[in-house]
């Protein structure tokens, strides 16, 4: 026989993107874990699951700045571009240089969401690395275990928690037979009935000895 239950750990700010601090896990100890983990135990995992997403913090900072900074350079550039082309100041080769430049500062917006894409990424396969690590552990007649909580990507995601449990019944009933100690009883074990347990008595004379095996001594 077997029981399931589950729960959810929410990982703070996790799913908000604009978040840039105070990523980190739910440390409320699960009610569902007792029984099946020590709060040590639970108290190591927490910190694990935190040194892991500690970066999505630096992650998301560098993003925003680059974005900020490549929509700076990109206004300035249209700004240069079209004033050149309004004055003709330097002819083909300035306007060809910042039509250049127009084209790389445009070509850094998708870099910029591909990098902080792929480091995402990265940083989840590192925390689902860990939960499936966790969820190996050997626990005493339970089944813990934790995976990432599949929506949207990076829309509401949290860790899910888990618990199998097991009851073990031995299917194997070990009777010890009773000590018999005379023939009777052990036909009484048997089941056989009384008369089957009578024993021929020791015949000491002939007319006994008749009578035992139903002879006519007429």
């Amino acid at each position: 026989m077997s029981s399931t239950t589950t729960t959810t750990i929410v990982i703070y700010n996790y799913n908000n993107r604009r978040a840039r601090r105070n990523i980190k896990i739910e440390r409320t100890f699960p009610e569902i874990l007792h029984g099946h983990i020590s709060n040590s135990e639970w108290e190591t995992f927490c910190n694990k699951v935190d040194d892991i997403v500690l970066p999505l913090e630096a992650y998301r900072k560098n993003h925003y700045f680059r974005m900020t900074t490549i929509g700076v350079l990109f206004v300035i550039v249209c700004g240069v571009s079209v004033y050149v082309t309004d004055q003709e100041i330097g002819g083909p080769i300035v306007e060809a240089v910042v039509g250049g430049i127009f084209v790389v500062v445009f070509l850094l917006f998708p870099w910029s969401f591909i990098r902080f894409r792929n480091q995402c990424k990265e940083l989840e396969e590192e925390l689902i690395r860990v939960l499936n690590s966790e969820s190996a552990r050997e626990n005493t007649n339970s089944n813990v275990s934790f995976s990432l909580y599949e929506n949207p990507l990076y829309v509401g995601k949290t860790i899910r928690c888990k618990v199998t449990s097991v009851s073990v019944d031995n299917p194997f009933i070990t009777t010890v037979p009773k000590k018999v100690s005379t023939f009777d009883s052990l036909h009484s074990e048997t089941g056989l009935g009384t008369n089957a347990s009578s024993v021929n008595k020791n015949v000491s004379t002939f007319d006994s000895l008749a009578i035992e095996t139903g002879l006519n001594l007429d």
